[in-house]
């Protein structure tokens, strides 16, 4: 089944499972069939399940303190390797070259992002 609020960078919408198993089964067959090595997540937005190649996962969940700009949670990121490593993929994946810092979470929890 296709998602009707989440959407991939090329503008299509995800796959959605509605089990961690599906989701398995279906990297599994990718894998398989097309060599395509993938990841289950746990969607924040929709709370159903998604495959993401496995080099673009970084762990991440709402921050239950920080709140950004748009008045949501803040990504909460466990290590600052983790959130080094999301926005190198963020920093390469926008064409405007956006940069991001990393800085602790002022309740000592992880790592946030922010634009320079």
């Amino acid at each position: 089944m296709k998602s009707r609020t989440c959407f991939k960078r090329n503008g299509e919408p995800r796959s959605v499972y509605s089990s961690l198993a599906e989701a398995e089964s279906a990297a599994d067959y990718e894998r398989c069939v097309h060599g395509a090595d993938l990841v289950p997540y746990l969607c924040d937005s929709c709370g159903e399940y998604h495959n993401s190649p496995k080099d673009r996962v970084t762990p991440s969940k709402a921050c239950p303190h920080c709140i950004d700009g748009n008045g949501r949670r803040k990504e909460l990121y466990e290590s600052r390797e983790a959130a080094c490593r999301r926005a190198e993929i963020i920093s390469k994946e926008k064409k405007r070259g956006i940069k991001l810092d990393v800085y602790p979470c002022p309740y000592k929890l992880g790592y946030h992002l922010t634009k320079r």
